[in-house]
């Protein structure tokens, strides 16, 4: 049999119970923590320029993807200059300074003595006393050399690399000498004294040109310049 005392034992458990069961019921949910990751753990993100942002494991963290940025080229793209004998190439007049000729040039690719190679565009400008003295395009050893194909700079007459020997005849005249090169039955010296310039052609074709300023004469015929076979001729 069911006594009072049971009774009022089962409806205190009961009324425990509910308790319990409402309380549980009106607690919020728990949002869920974002995890706890140490700074040296952080993924870092990297933007290389001109790419999409990318990200990076730090070392001994796990697998990454690395883009680094685009390496800077050894040579700047070739310019294209226009070149009058006796005067200079571009702005840059004979008898100017060599500060005056990197203000409007820029820096050279390397400087050798008095010789300073732009050779991003193929060319090299030579220096007596710090003063401008001469210019020269091309390369005088191999047809397939890289500064005959930066050289893009021509002549105030059109003059340049490709030309042949009757477009030079054509714009200055007949040459003040013509000149086989010894060992090599395709390759002609062609000079003009009164320019203080030499067009060197091989197989009917311009690969090198030099300009010098009036007075700067032959005694640099055998300078040492970029493209050159480096001994007097």
């Amino acid at each position: 049999m069911v006594t009072r005392k049971n009774v009022r034992i089962l409806i205190l458990l009961a009324c425990g119970i509910a308790l319990v069961l409402a309380s549980s019921g009106c607690k919020k949910e728990e949002e869920p923590k974002e995890p706890n990751i140490p700074p040296d753990k952080e993924p870092v993100v990297v933007t290389p320029p001109d790419k999409e942002p990318v990200v990076v494991t730090p070392p001994d963290k796990g697998p990454g993807v690395v883009t680094p940025p685009d390496k800077e080229p050894l040579v700047r793209p070739a310019k294209a200059f226009v070149i009058e004998p006796l005067v200079g190439i571009d702005k840059v007049r004979f008898g100017m300074s060599v500060e005056q000729m990197k203000e409007i040039l820029g820096e050279p690719y390397q400087v050798k003595g008095p010789l300073y190679e732009y050779r991003d565009s193929g060319f090299a400008v030579f220096a007596v006393n710090n003063t401008v003295t001469m210019v020269a395009c091309g390369d005088r050893r191999s047809s397939d050399s890289a500064l005959i194909k930066r050289c893009k700079s021509r002549t105030n007459k059109g003059i340049g690399i490709g030309s042949s020997q009757e477009d030079i005849i054509k714009a200055y005249g007949q040459p003040s000498s013509t000149q086989q090169l010894p060992g090599d039955d395709s390759a002609v010296m062609l000079r003009y004294d009164q320019l203080s310039s030499e067009f060197l052609l091989r197989s009917d074709k311009v690969i090198y040109m030099m300009f010098r300023a009036e007075g700067f004469g032959a005694g640099t015929r055998g300078l040492r310049t970029p493209g050159s076979r480096g001994r007097p001729r």
